[in-house]
């Protein structure tokens, strides 16, 4: 297979390989895109439907506020007006179906009794009034299982919490007919303690209405609303029925996720579903709700953006591969074939065409280094045929040169022989020189390691003298800033002790002042009993007065003691803070002396560390003076071993050399036979044009 078709197959491959790689690439980021879309459109979908049942209760939830507000205020304290009040209410067009009141027996007006059998009263006659709208007319009932645990949900909820709240969904009779219905309760409070309830209740078909209203995903999205208690309350798919349990529903991962708060998406017979709590009123339990796209919708938009890609990644290969071979025809091929040509030309020995260059690219350069190749032959040559008759002619020459090498060798021996015997006598002697000088360089080095120490040590001695001084400076300006401080002391001490003074005067004029309103308290008693009934009441103040100028007294004659016993211990803490700046005083005197003497012992260390420091340089020069000869006698010892090694190597050469001459002299005879050979190779090459 051609190289260009090798080329080709290979580009082909990886063009293939990189489109396929593009198109799963390419599918992946759809399907997570149009996975994120679908998450962005089912939290829009459920915000909007909380938001919309939330708003849609708000105006009903209003009313239970009203009644309960209308109670407790007293605005309503007659039953026609609560009935007038709960007609009006019904009239105002909104979801609410009903609206209704209960109260606990005799808690509304204490007549219970007078009611008893009346209409929308029960048998005790309790206030039970249950007012809802049958078509255009406004029907009144009354209400049914309010002791009931169960069906009674609406009045015993709101009762045990005493909170605001809203029931699970339930089927109650109104007008003779079953309502699917949702409560909202309000508790009626009386000095904090339940009397009843104010309550309306919502049909269920308004929410139904709103969701069956609501389209998106093209109008293939479903929802399911759940109540609190598994109910379903709105299917938009065929298959569960309105009041069905959906824990039979057969979705495992729908309760999973709402017990883990979980809003991802999640696959389940064939939908994209999201698992959305819908608090209603706080403190109350959730409903429920799934929405759900169908997967064929994404697969669907996948697959066309798969085809798409699919057939453009065709048409991607088909186009890439004319384009390589329509390239390679022309930028390759062409100038291939003219290199080939040319290489055959240059083996067959014919050096005489240059090759043709259009372009200076790859090719191009290899183009250029071939023709570089072939002129640099073409030179070679020339310089071979003329150095052919040259060498010769020098082959000749060798010859003779050889027989004087092997003349000289000989002589050489004998020279060596006795420059051995006199490199072995100074040997010897440069050795003892050496022990010598490396007894004194030890020596030496002791003494300048010892000098070393001592200037170290010096150093020190005199860091430590300067450090001292520091420290004097430091300590005394220590003590002189705590002597300030024990005077600024010593004069608070003395504010403390007028501000006591004060207050004991202020003491001696509430103490004056507790003795005078004992004396009006005395004579207000007076007064009082002098009144007689009519002033039993100024007699109880005025007892009350006299115990509080009593409790005065007895506080002001705490605090004088208290005042006296401060000013004795403030008066020996001035003693102290006294005694204190005079000690400050004394260390401040005496760290003064301690710096002084600091200051004369530093110049007698610093004038020895310079004289030591002058000896330590001048141990120093010696040591290395003393290194250096010990460097010269090596030196001289290596000198001269390898003095005798080259008498040796000389000797050794000598005879090396004898019995290469000979050899030399047969290889002279071969290189005259190779030049005979490379002068015949040579006349076979063309370099010439003819």
């Amino acid at each position: 297979m051609s190289i260009k078709k090798k080329i080709i197959l290979i580009s082909l491959a990886v063009i293939s390989v990189i489109i396929a790689g593009i198109m799963v690439v390419l599918s992946l980021v759809v399907r997570s895109t149009l996975l994120h879309n679908l998450g962005e459109d089912t939290e829009y979908i459920s915000s909007k439907i909380v938001s919309d049942i939330s708003h849609t209760l708000t105006a009903p939830m209003n009313k239970t506020f009203a009644i309960r507000k209308s109670y407790e205020d007293g605005s309503i304290n007659t039953r026609p007006v609560a009935i007038r009040y709960l007609k009006h209410l019904i009239q105002e067009k909104d979801i609410a179906f009903a609206v209704y009141c209960a109260f606990e027996p005799n808690a509304f007006d204490g007549k219970d009794s007078a009611y008893k059998g009346a209409a929308i009263h029960d048998t005790s006659g309790r206030f039970i009034p249950y007012v809802f709208r049958d078509g255009d007319k406004i029907v009144i009932e009354p209400l049914k299982d309010l002791d009931d645990p169960i069906n009674g949900e609406y009045y015993q909820k709101p009762k045990a919490t005493l909170i605001k709240s809203i029931t699970s969904p339930y089927i109650y009779k109104a007008g003779g007919k079953d309502i699917f219905i949702v409560s909202i309760m309000e508790p009626i409070l009386r000095n904090g303690k339940f009397i009843g309830i104010s309550g309306i209740d919502i049909s269920l078909n308004t929410i139904k209405e709103y969701l069956d209203s609501l389209k998106f995903a093209d109008g293939e999205g479903k929802i399911t609303l759940i109540s609190d208690n598994h109910l379903v309350l709105y299917d938009g798919f065929s298959d569960l029925s309105e009041g069905l349990d959906f824990r039979s529903a057969a979705d495992p991962s729908f309760y999973e996720r709402l017990k883990n708060k979980d809003k991802s998406i999640y696959k389940y017979d064939g939908y994209y579903h999201v698992a959305i709590p819908i608090t209603i009123i706080a403190g109350n339990n959730p409903w429920f709700a799934r929405i759900s796209i169908p997967e064929s919708q994404i697969q669907s938009t996948l697959n066309s953006i798969l085809i798409t890609t699919i057939t453009l990644g065709i048409l991607g290969v088909i186009l890439s591969t004319l384009s390589i071979y329509f390239s390679f025809q022309r930028l390759v091929d062409r100038r291939i074939k003219a290199i080939n040509l040319s290489t055959e030309k240059v083996a067959a020995g014919d050096l005489r065409e240059s090759i043709a260059i259009d372009q200076l690219d790859e090719l191009g350069s290899i183009m250029v280094s071939l023709g570089k190749m072939i002129e640099h032959l073409r030179k070679l040559i020339r310089i071979a045929q003329k150095s052919s008759s040259k060498i010769s002619d020098t082959t000749d020459k060798i010859q003779g040169t050889i027989i004087e090498l092997n003349d000289l060798a000989q002589n050489q021996a004998a020279s060596s022989e006795e420059a051995s015997a006199t490199v072995e006598e100074l040997n010897a002697s440069s050795e003892t020189i050496h022990s010598n000088v490396l007894s004194a360089v030890e020596n030496t080095e002791t003494i300048h390691q010892s000098l070393g120490d001592i200037q170290k040590l010096m150093k020190r001695i005199l860091e430590k003298v300067n450090s001292f001084g520091e420290i004097s400076v430091r300590a005394n300006r220590n003590a002189e800033e705590g002597r300030i401080m024990a005077k600024e002391t010593s004069l608070a001490i003395r504010e403390i002790q007028d501000k006591s003074k004060t207050i004991t005067a202020f003491s001696n004029v509430i103490s004056d002042i507790a003795k005078r309103t004992g004396l009006l308290a005395l004579n207000a008693a007076i007064e009082a009993a002098r009144a007689g009934e009519t002033g039993k009441g100024f007699a109880v103040v005025a007892e009350e007065i006299t115990k509080l100028a009593s409790q005065s007294a007895e506080s002001v004659s705490q605090i004088n003691l208290l005042s006296s016993e401060a000013l004795a211990s403030i008066e020996r803490g001035n003693v102290q803070v006294e005694r204190l700046v005079e000690v400050l005083k004394k260390i401040t005197d005496e760290v003064s002396e301690i710096y002084i003497s600091s200051n004369e012992i530093r110049p007698m260390f610093e004038d020895q560390s310079v004289r030591t420091e002058s000896i330590y340089t001048e141990v120093a020069e010696i040591t290395e003076q003393v290194k250096a000869i010990q460097l010269s006698t090596e030196e001289q010892q290596r000198a001269t071993a390898e003095l005798a090694n080259m008498t040796v190597n000389i000797s050794n050469s000598s005879q090396v050399l004898s019995d290469q001459t000979s050899s030399m002299s047969e290889n002279a005879e071969r290189l005259g036979q190779v030049t005979n050979t490379l002068d015949e190779l040579l006349k076979s090459f063309r370099i010439e044009k003819e």
